[in-house]
């Protein structure tokens, strides 16, 4: 039985052709409201409901996709209109690409608006859209750490995994010297199109995992000339004891930097990765301090909690 008087049930919506990623935001939350006593429902390409009950909330997770990909497909113009007004949009595209400016054409017109990181609810909010910030908090699903032996395991020094971007070739290229020292592992996807687990050279899910519980450090490189915190990646690091270094990114908070990873401006992130591969036992007490920090402190279960609070008070 749900703790919460007015909120019984949660659906959360994608689509089935969309980035894996995307479905994975939405398990992280499905898990979250469930752990709360919850009622959840993860649909994928189907319709939301129009005549919604008070004790149900609907929830488009990355209506970039979602409309363009299926809804706008299946309905009218009209119809969208009265489908957005019943739900809710979770938005976890960066201010400044056109996947935000599609996200914002249609969370404009929604009952609602979520958003994974503050950058993205302050830019809602200058455009008179209300935002409220729902973070991304910490799932099983985000490690692989079963049975755990840091000395078998971590045998890649440092990993990039991420979208492919003109700013990030240049960064591994340009420091190709220093790499080539080291056990390094690189894996940049394509964006043309959505990444799905079959899609070549994408690392989804356990064999992700398995990745990232490999590697002693994982180097974070903005995909452009943006400060957007990728919670994404960080969360993945965490879980599976790998140190992240990455160039200076906004609202970081709750984690601290120097305690729970390293953040450095772009030119030194090479001369701080040296210094923890020679200094292993620095770069393990980061591991173990951010890994004890989010499992008690910032899990999806603790932040569904509050987000439930509020909307249950809206």
């Amino acid at each position: 039985m749900s703790n919460y008087k007015i909120l019984n049930t949660v659906r959360l919506f994608v689509t089935a052709i969309g980035n894996q990623f995307m479905f994975e935001i939405a398990e992280i939350f499905a898990e979250g409201f469930r752990k709360n006593g919850v009622s959840v429902e993860l649909l994928a390409d189907e319709i939301p409901e129009i005549n919604v009950e008070d004790n149900l909330i609907q929830i488009v997770v990355a209506p970039h996709e979602f409309y363009p990909l299926y809804l706008e497909k299946e309905l009218t113009p009209s119809e969208v209109l009265k489908v957005s007004r019943n739900i809710y949009v979770l938005n976890v595209e960066q201010p400044g690409s056109s996947w935000f400016e599609i996200a914002y054409e249609t969370a404009k017109n929604a009952k609602g608006v979520f958003d994974i990181n503050w950058q993205g609810v302050n830019e809602f909010n200058k455009r008179d859209v209300p935002a409220l910030h729902t973070p991304l908090g910490y799932e099983a699903l985000f490690f692989e750490a079963e049975n755990f032996n840091r000395n078998i395991s971590k045998q890649i020094d440092i990993l990039f995994i991420g979208s492919h971007s003109q700013r990030r070739e240049m960064f591994l290229s340009k420091n190709a010297d220093f790499f080539s020292k080291y056990n390094c592992y690189f894996v940049m996807t394509r964006i043309d199109k959505p990444n799905l687990p079959s899609s070549t050279g994408f690392y989804s899910g356990k064999k992700r995992n398995e990745l990232l519980k490999s590697s002693k450090i994982i180097i974070n490189i903005h995909f452009a000339e943006r400060t957007y915190f990728e919670w994404h990646r960080i969360l993945m690091a965490i879980g599976n004891h790998c140190l992240m270094i990455s160039e200076p990114s906004n609202y970081i908070e709750p984690l601290v930097n120097g305690k729970h990873f390293v953040t450095t401006e772009i030119e030194d992130i090479i001369c701080r990765c040296q210094y923890y591969l020679e200094n292993e036992s620095e770069m393990y007490r980061l591991t173990e301090q951010a890994y004890d920090f989010v499992i008690n402190n910032y899990t999806a279960q603790i932040l569904c909690s509050s987000l439930l609070n509020k909307l249950s008070n809206l």
